[in-house]
């Protein structure tokens, strides 16, 4: 089957470093904060040792029901692209995150992605599609609050050391 675009997110983050950006992105204590579609990630190691190629079981609660999918990491170069693909019934679906730093800050960009099973769940998705920007970007636009929130507690923390 073909691989369908299900959605696509982009915002710029003036003065903030990638690396905040991906640790915001990456680390549960941070990721539990944020996104409210995952209860817990079940690794086999802990987070600082995962890598490309690691796998973990993301238990998630997508409106009232309750999933759990086995994650596999696809890419990871630090901090600048980060990729997961998980396998259910209707299809391996893929989350691809990059992160773009110049002098000004960093653009950041998501890519969600699904290549359907079968033609049922083609169809479907091609169908049903435009849905998912009223489930992501209430999400990625609580992503990005979070990261400004997570900016200001680093910054008071480095001016309160100062003193």
């Amino acid at each position: 089957m073909k691989k369908i675009l299900c959605y696509h997110y982009e915002t710029y983050f003036p003065e903030v470093k990638a690396q905040d950006i991906f640790t915001c992105l990456h680390y549960d204590r941070h990721v539990l904060k944020w996104n409210n579609q995952v209860i817990e990630n079940i690794y086999k190691t802990n987070e600082d040792e995962i890598t490309e190629g690691s796998t973990y079981i993301s238990r998630m609660k997508i409106d009232k029901k309750e999933i759990e999918v086995e994650a596999l990491i696809i890419k990871m170069e630090i901090p600048n692209k980060f990729a997961v693909e998980t396998k259910t019934k209707e299809g391996r679906s893929m989350t691809e995150y990059y992160l773009e730093e110049d002098s000004e800050g960093t653009n950041f960009k998501v890519i969600v992605s699904l290549i359907p099973t079968n033609l049922f769940y083609y169809s479907l998705t091609v169908t049903m599609k435009w849905s998912f920007k009223f489930i992501y970007n209430d999400l990625f636009d609580h992503f990005r609050e979070y990261v400004y929130h997570y900016i200001d507690e680093i910054d008071t923390l480095d001016r309160s050391s100062l003193s």
